[in-house]
């Protein structure tokens, strides 16, 4: 059951290295409901609403990728209870889910057996280098040098955003005493996030209009892009102004490989 949600990557990065940085100091309340849903589903709704990520281990993604859970938490409620709902939802498929400072994890259950139906096949291609092929061959720059993403790429890194933070490091750019962006560093060339059109130094200011100078805006302009079709991103590289065009592909245009 695919998500509908493009990933605004930039955002998504700093929002998962902001969070690392501070806490949100009001305790939040969710709201989910979903029926049957996939853990790519879950994972961008309930990480939108806590204001953290949500991260699935490299050892629950065979298990993560077959998984459905129903949950209905009947209104908003604190996320201690919600995160409870989730983890009985999800325990008949050998998945735990636990919340730290870090955010929310995924974990696989030790011994437990892949959920019914789940193919041998379809655990082999989740393990952690070939999520990170599969973001690799859904990128494409075009005759014009516009570069795409496929919206299959795109799910495979919503449903472990760990792939980011395993590609590229941000940390708050300070000038003058105050943080005016996010600056990435360890981009290769052959990254995802190099392939992106990203570079090592380059301080990420906005994000389709939105700043991502603090926790708060950076949250922001995530829950406010990922519904787009495309990803701008205004950077600083070298000192000059420049700015990363990204359009996600939808599965209809999709070319075969």
């Amino acid at each position: 059951m695919p998500t509908s949600s493009a990933l605004p990557f930039a955002a998504l990065l700093v929002a998962l290295s902001w969070h690392s940085v501070v806490s949100a100091q009001t305790p939040p309340r969710v709201t989910l409901e979903l029926s049957d849903a996939s853990v790519a589903t879950l994972v961008p709704e309930l990480s939108s609403q806590l204001h953290e990520p949500v991260v699935v281990d490299a050892d629950a993604q065979p298990a993560a990728r077959c998984a459905h859970l129903t949950v209905s938490t009947g209104g908003a409620q604190p996320a201690a209870r919600v995160i409870a709902l989730v983890t009985d939802a999800l325990r008949p498929a050998g998945l735990s889910v636990s919340r730290d400072a870090n955010g929310v994890r995924i974990r696989h259950v030790a011994g437990a057996a892949l959920p019914a139906g789940c193919s041998d096949s379809a655990a082999a291609s989740t393990a952690p280098d070939a999520d990170a092929a599969h973001v690799l061959d859904g990128i494409h720059t075009r005759p014009d040098g516009t570069v795409t993403i496929t919206s299959a790429a795109r799910d495979v890194i919503l449903a472990d955003p760990t792939l980011l933070l395993r590609t590229a490091r941000a940390v708050p750019q300070v000038e003058h005493g105050v943080v005016v962006g996010i600056r990435l560093f360890g981009i290769r060339p052959q990254s995802f996030m190099g392939r992106l059109g990203f570079q090592n130094g380059d301080t990420v200011l906005r994000v389709n209009g939105f700043s991502v100078a603090t926790p708060e805006n950076a949250l922001d302009a995530y829950s406010r892009v990922r519904s787009a079709d495309h990803i701008d991103t205004e950077i600083l590289r070298a000192g000059a102004p420049r700015t990363i065009h990204v359009v996600i592909e939808p599965a209809t245009s999709q070319r075969a490989h």
